[in-house]
């Protein structure tokens, strides 16, 4: 009857080799120099958006072309047209780049 007995062993399945499906060699390459100046150009124009939306407040504040009671309303409509018109350039700036690629 000890014949008949078989020994329980531990089944060690191999392991399929895995195939990368996408090259990981991009991760190790440093970026381009026209990525890089392309990032700061796109920096650089959002700046320039606000700053033109600030310059586009101040004027309006300035000259009393915002028509409101009191000073904090005023201020509250200044800062909603650097808003609306930071807006505005980022979205014009945008349509601009899709028709130029």
């Amino acid at each position: 009857m000890e014949a008949n007995r078989l020994e329980v062993k531990e089944v060690k399945r191999k392991e399929p080799e895995c195939t990368a499906i996408r090259s990981s060699s991009y991760k190790n390459k440093p970026l381009k120099d026209y990525h890089i100046i392309a990032e700061k150009y796109r920096v650089l124009n959002e700046f320039k958006n606000v700053v033109i939306g600030v310059i586009t407040g101040a004027v309006m504040l300035v000259n009393g072309w915002i028509e409101v009671d009191s000073k904090a309303g005023q201020l509250l409509v200044a800062l909603g047209m650097v808003i609306l018109v930071t807006l505005l350039m980022h979205c014009t700036d945008e349509i601009l780049n899709e028709q130029v690629d």
